[in-house]
């Protein structure tokens, strides 16, 4: 697998592949190793933890989540205010169709938004500002505890 991941960077001119530094730690989803088969500067992609997606109906049986609002939350002015900035650096994918929010039925995007090993829609930010939703406890420590250059606190 991570012969094939090499080889795939390489056709996609992806240039040198090179281990993420202090000052470029924003996409951690690729961790290089020297352990394993022998052969230095290998990498591992692994998945990103997932924020903001929802099953497609209330009663749908599922592991994902509902929207759910949280009106005791405090917080939400600053975490939109930290998600905005973020989200202006973030790589953005295109998906096909549109998502539609669970809540209202309004047009919520076609983008997902990734940055440092999180991938959210790009319509999360509605469900927080307009439904109160909470983002889980892991992405609020994660969008708030990073600093102006993307690096951890």
């Amino acid at each position: 697998m991570e012969m094939r991941l090499r080889r795939v960077a390489k056709r996609l001119c992806l240039g040198p592949l090179r281990a993420p530094t202090a000052q470029s730690p924003i996409d951690n989803s690729l961790r290089f190793s020297n352990q394993g088969r022998g052969e230095a500067g290998t990498f591992v992609a692994r998945e990103p933890e997932y924020e903001g997606y929802w099953r497609a109906t209330i009663d749908e049986r599922s592991d994902l989540p509902w929207p759910t609002p949280d009106t005791e939350w405090t917080g939400r002015a600053v975490f939109l205010r930290f998600l905005d900035g973020i989200e202006a650096h973030a790589e953005r994918i295109a998906y096909r169709g549109m998502s539609i929010c669970r809540v209202c039925g309004r047009l919520n995007g076609h983008e997902g938004l990734r940055l440092a090993g999180w991938e959210w829609p790009a319509g999360y930010k509605h469900y927080i500002a307009d439904h109160g939703v909470r983002p889980s406890l892991a992405f609020e420590r994660y969008i708030l505890g990073l600093t102006d250059d993307f690096t951890r606190r």
